[in-house]
């Protein structure tokens, strides 16, 4: 289809927000002048992803640079969907999506007009499964990412200008001024995923401040925004909410590298206040949202199965954390997530929840549990269902959870779901955990033998403990032992000292001996030849 430049003044201006040094060192975003290049489009989505990886570091999350990274890109996917489409979307509009590789099972054929259901969330899976393949390198093409991202971008867009155009039929051309305008998916959310750039729930756009011919957004999302859009939180008004009312504790597991953290930062999108920073002796951090202006402190524990750190040092950081204090009064909720993708048939995955339910939670506490079981990749969406029945009926560790009141659900981890989980939180009383009233006397051991195992240093300490023990229990016999044998050592050397002594004395008395056997010997024969002499005379 013919570009229509006309409908953006060729001087508009995309600002990218300030990045700190080690995103800029992934790609540095400059202004865009006019329509924005693949490259740099492709350079947005490569910071974007950059910007999310690092929100699993603690003390680097920024859910305000990702806002800001996913409102340029809103405002850059704006600009080239108008250069290439009428905004008044003629009948015989035909969106074409881009040619993907031969290892993407999915199969998209060109949009005409209006897509129906079925025809964006085929392009929803399409991106999903696309931006799983990053995982993989060789299989992971970033422009092919770009173009799928731009393509559901335009998809609905084509249908938010439907819904306009239907609402106000005889909406008057002109200005629309500094616009918001809504989105309706994010990309960290696992179905209706949008592409990397669709933002918060209403954006504000430096490239959305020029006409725009045939629509007067502002109206005619109006109500929309009242509905999507939540309050902004600054400090101050945390601080008087939570002056007014106890904070409600949440924790948050699950493994390593799953989508835990993406929970709490879509849950805390409109705070304006800085996340805590980690704990410095711990990986576990805390944030904070409101919900219907109610509090909670969501706590964001370390994942069990990482590579850089075992599962014992995981639980460890945990049950300290539990019996620190920071939670007296109890917890209100917890959550489990849970990847459709992962094996319920794994020994490890067993070790680890029988940690997690029954040394740190508790039986009586696993009624606050929610277990949210979300897919992974478009093709384990269908299985999610199936995968809840397997874990509340067959799968023994689960099972056992489910029978003890947790709640096993499917889930997107969009905004709306986890909200509407907080706010079934407020209704539970607070409960203390198991490890935070029976605060066993050796928790590292009773941790290993909820494991099964014991860890290579915990065997080194358990050894020298028992050589220390060992030693402790012989050493007054040492003492002792090795005191006689020093006495017996000086009798013995100063018998020796005196048998030398002895012997010299032997030496000495035996010289005299043969000097005056040898002067015996010279008188008698002195005597002999004065004896001779005289019986000559």
């Amino acid at each position: 289809m013919a570009h229509h430049s006309e409908w953006y003044p060729p001087g508009q201006v995309c600002s990218p927000p300030e990045l700190p040094t080690y995103l800029k060192n992934v790609y540095d975003l400059k202004p865009i002048i006019g329509l924005p290049s693949d490259s740099e489009v492709v350079g947005i989505h490569d910071v974007m992803h950059a910007a999310r990886k690092a929100s699993d570091v603690p003390g680097v999350h920024n859910p305000g640079l990702i806002l800001s990274l996913a409102d340029h890109l809103f405002g850059v996917q704006m600009v080239r969907y108008r250069n290439k489409y009428f905004i008044t979307l003629p009948s015989d509009t035909i969106y074409t999506p881009p040619n993907l590789p031969v290892h993407v099972s999915a199969k998209l054929q060109p949009v005409s007009g209006v897509p129906t259901d079925d025809e964006i969330m085929g392009v929803q899976d399409a991106v999903q499964t696309y931006q799983e393949m990053r995982r993989f390198p060789s299989m992971f093409d970033a422009h092919i990412n770009m173009e799928l991202s731009q393509h559901l971008f335009d998809l609905q867009m084509a249908r938010y200008t439907r819904y306009v155009n239907k609402s106000q039929p005889s909406a008057p051309q002109g200005n629309i001024g500094s616009t918001r305008i809504p989105t309706f998916t994010d990309e960290k959310t696992t179905t209706a995923s949008n592409n990397a750039g669709m933002g918060a729930n209403a954006i504000d756009s430096p490239c959305l401040s020029q006409s725009l011919p045939a629509i007067d957004i502002h109206e005619s999302v109006k109500g929309l925004n009242q509905v999507v859009t939540r309050e902004v939180i600054t400090s101050e008004k945390w601080n008087a909410i939570q002056n007014r009312e106890s904070v409600n504790p949440v924790l948050d597991f699950g493994r390593f590298g799953s989508a835990k953290a993406s929970l709490i930062d879509t849950a805390c999108t409109q705070m304006e206040i800085e996340p805590s920073p980690a704990l410095s002796s711990s990986d576990i951090s805390v944030q904070c949202t409101v919900v219907d202006d109610h509090p909670f402190k969501l706590i964001n524990t370390p994942g069990f199965d990482n590579p850089q750190k075992s599962n014992l040092e995981v639980f460890l950081d945990i049950a300290q954390y539990l019996q620190s204090g920071d939670l007296n009064p109890g917890v209100k909720g917890m959550i489990y997530v849970h990847h459709a993708g992962d094996s319920l048939q794994s020994r490890a995955l067993m070790e680890n929840l029988n940690v997690l339910f029954n040394v740190l939670l508790g039986h009586s506490a696993l009624r606050l549990l929610r277990i949210l079981v979300i897919p992974s990749q478009s093709t384990e969406t269908e299985h999610c269902a199936s995968t809840v029945v397997k874990m509340q009926t067959s799968d023994p560790v689960f099972s056992a959870a489910y029978k003890a009141g947790a709640h096993i659900v499917t889930s997107s981890l969009d905004e709306a779901s986890i909200f509407d989980i907080l706010k079934k939180f407020l209704t539970n009383d607070s409960v203390q955990l198991q490890i935070q009233c029976e605060r066993p006397p050796n928790l590292c051991q009773a941790i290993e033998e909820a494991l099964g195992y014991s860890d290579t240093n915990s065997v080194m300490a358990a050894l020298a403990l028992k050589e220390d023990s060992i030693t402790q229990r012989f050493l007054p016999d040492l003492v002792a032992a090795r005191k006689k044998l020093d006495a017996t050592q000086k009798a013995l050397e100063q018998a020796r000292q005196a048998l030398a002594e002895s012997q010299r004395k032997a030496e000495r008395y035996y010289a005299v001996y043969q000097q005056v056997e040898a002067q015996l010997g010279v008188e008698q024969k002195r005597v002999q030849n004065l004896s001779r002499q005289l019986q000559n005379m």
